[in-house]
């Protein structure tokens, strides 16, 4: 965490930087129609296209990003069942942070690793890679 900063901080700093990205995005494709209707001849036509191109793209990447990212990395969910220590380690931590219980995906891969994604807490997910499983203990894992 970076020094002087506290999470309610991050969290806002890392929502204004999804929003340039995102204004960023919808820049570049309304300027890449724009730039193709003029091109051929109706830039009207090529603005409309570039701002529902922007909006469309904008909207799914909102929508699916979290479960592309979990797909892209070949992410698995899990049940209790399947996983009990780890399931208990974000179940404990989802109660101690005050927010819902989040998905808990392994990623079968030996690298070290885990992230959350998702756009609010009701819609969260947790992954962790099986190498980071094999690799910490409880403690470890939980830090």
């Amino acid at each position: 965490m970076a020094a002087g900063h506290n999470f309610h901080q991050l969290i806002a700093e890392n929502k204004r930087n999804s929003t340039l990205l995102i204004l960023v995005v919808f820049g570049i494709l309304f300027l890449l129609g724009a730039a193709l209707g003029r091109l051929y001849g109706d830039l009207s036509l090529g603005v409309v296209i570039g701002v529902v191109t922007a909006g469309l793209c904008v909207l799914f990447a909102w929508s699916f990003g979290d479960s592309m990212v979990l797909s892209a990395c070949g992410g698995v969910e899990i049940q209790k069942s399947d996983a009990p220590q780890l399931f208990n380690i974000v179940e404990e931590m989802s109660i101690a942070a005050g927010v819902p219980m989040p998905k808990v995906y392994i990623i079968p891969t030996d690298a070290p690793n885990a992230f959350a994604t998702g756009i609010s807490p009701e819609s969260s997910s947790v992954a962790v890679t099986s190498g980071l499983l094999e690799k910490l203990n409880r403690e470890q894992l939980q830090g």
